[in-house]
């Protein structure tokens, strides 16, 4: 056992020597050249701590209203969202709300966002960005409610100079509780 312990040891500091010395080991170096980290960094779209909270705030708000609702509010709740959301993905979202509409019906559906997270967010070009988020929601279907784990993301788009929703891009189910009683 002692013998596995020193031998890792070994291994362990022999990576962190070489990228001490060798900078194309460490784990800090990012492979571009000097000359290409310029190009880079003109090239970078950083957040800015504003616009991370202002981005932030948009998609969790969006995503605890969006997911929460009940058969006699669901429209009204999702029609609610439409001033933060592109004025090209309104429509494509109004079409989308009526036919999700349709579907939770169909269950007898209803919704509670308990907990959502940002699990990451990027800017993919100076007006644009993408956060992709999960978020816990307990869920009644056939009056039977399990606690769900589900993943989104969304696209951002800066428009009139305010971050808003311009697509949903994914939605998937992570994990599901209690998903026997509904079998």
């Amino acid at each position: 056992m002692n013998r596995n312990i020193w031998g890792f040891s070994v291994v362990l500091a022999s990576l962190f020597l070489l990228g001490h010395w060798i900078p194309e080991f460490s784990t800090t170096s990012n492979l571009v050249s000097p000359a290409q980290s310029v190009l880079a960094s003109t090239v970078s779209n950083a957040i800015n701590p504003a616009e991370r909270k202002e981005m932030e705030s948009l998609a969790l708000g969006f995503t605890k209203v969006y997911y929460t609702y009940t058969l006699d509010n669901y429209l009204q709740e999702g029609q609610s969202l439409l001033p933060l959301l592109t004025k090209n993905y309104q429509e494509t979202y109004r079409t989308s709300l009526e036919k999700s509409y349709t579907a939770a019906k169909a269950v007898q559906a209803e919704s509670s966002v308990v907990s959502a997270f940002i699990m990451g967010i990027e800017k993919t070009a100076p007006d644009t960005g993408v956060i992709k988020m999960q978020f816990k929601a307990k869920v009644l279907t056939h009056e039977i409610e399990t606690l769900n784990r589900y993943s989104t993301t969304l696209e951002l788009k800066n428009e009139d100079g305010a971050w808003r929703i311009n697509d949903i891009l994914e939605e998937d189910p992570v994990a599901f509780s209690n998903l026997r009683s509904l079998l």
